[in-house]
């Protein structure tokens, strides 16, 4: 079960997988106003309590052919 209305935004957040970037998880805090470590800290805590069973990484080929 989401918690609370952070959890609600970090998984629309994450819902099309983490960015392919080198600290995909201080992208994603950024992004919501939260520090990296609380992004982590609520991941695991959504991961142990079962409403995520696995993150993934989502490549989107027009901006990696841009670089």
């Amino acid at each position: 079960m989401i918690d609370d209305a952070l959890d609600r935004r970090l998984m629309a957040a994450i819902e099309d997988g983490l960015p392919l970037v080198s600290r995909p998880y201080a992208a994603v805090a950024s992004s919501l106003g939260m520090s990296e470590a609380s992004v982590i800290d609520r991941l695991a805590a959504l991961a142990s309590s079962g409403v995520i069973r696995r993150l993934r990484s989502e490549e989107h080929t027009s901006e990696l052919q841009s670089h």
